[in-house]
């Protein structure tokens, strides 16, 4: 892909107003990104929005255009980084199964992670002894699969998973960042970019809210991942109601059970109660990822 079809792309994907639907009508009716801005006001009205239409008319604004050519830049200037559009063969299906799901997102090394199945272990950020032992544990053997490990860069359960992992000389994963990749810890995604795969909905030096930070990394999870697995969480963990999205997604949800007197089994026992499987051992989270 051209660098300009690259721009066009991102400059599509960052056109206020412009949702997923929106956009995949207009790819639709009228072509790739750089047919749709050379289309007249006239005919966009006749597919999208009068607003939608005249933001797609107008001269592009000089902080999205700046934006995007320091994104582009970026992708430049790192030879395994790349942007992958809706229309790239490598562009997982299984993101067209989530609500919004992304015209394009960035990477940072191994892209053929992206067409094997997803499983990942999330929960506490301040898990007890158990779970951090339990999380080591299991990631340590699915990394002995032929599963990718798809893991968050949040402390406790998804940090401990990573570090499970990383000694497998055969261990496959996927770091899902929710902040800007040029401004993360370097030397963290750039081992993971050598070894393993780096991607973001965020582009690499952007400036985005928590709130968003975490819609961001949930839509990459959910659709990256067919498996999830809940090791511990408290009855409010934010964990529960993305895993209740998962559930709804027809994703493969299970939760490892623990002692009834312990806070931080609770979320897992309410996550049981709504549909998750209950899982004790590796070999059942990897029996059930073979019928998932």
């Amino acid at each position: 892909m051209s660098r300009q079809e690259q721009y066009d792309w991102l400059r599509l994907m960052w056109t206020r107003g412009l949702s997923f639907d929106l956009a995949k009508t207009l790819l639709s009716a009228i072509g790739l990104p750089e047919m749709i801005f050379s289309e007249s006001y006239s005919a966009l009205c006749q597919v999208v929005p009068e607003s939608v239409a005249r933001r797609l008319c107008m001269r592009i604004d000089p902080e999205i255009h700046e934006r995007i050519e320091t994104a582009l830049l970026w992708v430049e200037r790192n030879p395994e980084a790349d942007l992958i559009v809706m229309t790239d063969s490598r562009y997982p299906r299984r993101l067209l199964s989530i609500p919004e799901p992304p015209l394009a997102f960035f990477t940072w090394g191994d892209t053929t992670y992206l067409t094997i199945p997803g499983v990942s272990l999330v929960g506490s950020t301040h898990p007890n002894q158990e779970g951090v032992d339990l999380a080591r544990q299991w990631a340590h053997k699915l990394s002995e699969s032929c599963a990718v490990l798809v893991e968050g860069m949040s402390e406790g359960i998804e940090r401990v998973a990573l570090q499970g992992m990383w000694k497998q000389a055969q261990a496959k994963a996927i770091l899902v960042l929710d902040r800007p990749m040029a401004l993360c810890d370097e030397s963290v995604v750039r081992a993971m970019a050598d070894r393993h795969l780096v991607v973001s909905l965020v582009g690499p030096y952007d400036e985005i809210d928590e709130p968003q930070r975490w819609e961001f990394r949930n839509r990459l999870l959910l659709g990256l991942c067919s498996s999830f697995v809940l090791v511990q969480a408290s009855i409010r963990s934010r964990s529960l109601s993305f895993l209740r999205e998962a559930l709804d997604l027809n994703r493969n949800v299970m939760a490892i059970p623990g002692s009834i007197h312990s806070p931080l089994s609770k979320g897992s026992h309410r996550l049981i109660k709504d549909g998750a499987r209950l899982v004790e051992t590796i070999e059942e989270v990897l029996d059930e990822m073979r019928v998932s």
